[in-house]
């Protein structure tokens, strides 16, 4: 990885957003992510990485563009005997579409999004409507998990 700027683990020195971090459906989460403890870096395509002993956070579109929302231009990991995973697998492809859904009363905060861009490849979970269906009614499945 080449490194534009190295922050350590000081806070507030801009190599994350303090902008807050939101859940998928808007809410706000955390005030600030470059206030948290752990290590940060940007790296030469401006991509932001916050990493702790248990958790990673890429920020694909660096500190200072964006809408610091999960699922958007977050994206959570987490590390379990030193192996990095998605933060959330659902255990079903049904709770995938809860928890891509835009609306929180059925949704987790937007963490599962990176392991359904791993498990399928895409960001159709965007296209979600609170019931779970695609804009074109259609539901997506485990076999075609598109909005096509």
């Amino acid at each position: 990885m080449k490194v534009s700027k190295n922050c350590g683990v000081s806070t507030n020195q801009g190599c994350l957003s303090n902008k807050g971090e939101y859940n998928i459906d808007g809410t706000l989460e955390d005030n600030s992510l470059d206030t948290r403890n752990g290590y940060k870096i940007i790296l030469s395509d401006g991509t932001s990485v916050y990493l702790n002993s248990s958790a990673i956070c890429i920020d694909i579109d660096g500190p200072n563009k964006g809408n610091n929302t999960r699922g958007y231009d977050l994206f959570w990991f987490t590390i379990k005997n030193n192996i990095v995973v998605p933060y959330s697998r659902p255990e079903s492809f049904v709770e995938y579409l809860m928890y891509g859904s835009n609306d929180s009363s059925i949704t987790g905060d937007g963490r599962s999004a990176s392991a359904w861009i791993i498990d399928y490849d895409n960001m159709d979970y965007l296209k979600l409507g609170k019931d779970g269906k695609c804009p074109n009614g259609t539901t997506p499945t485990e076999q075609n998990p598109r909005c096509k």
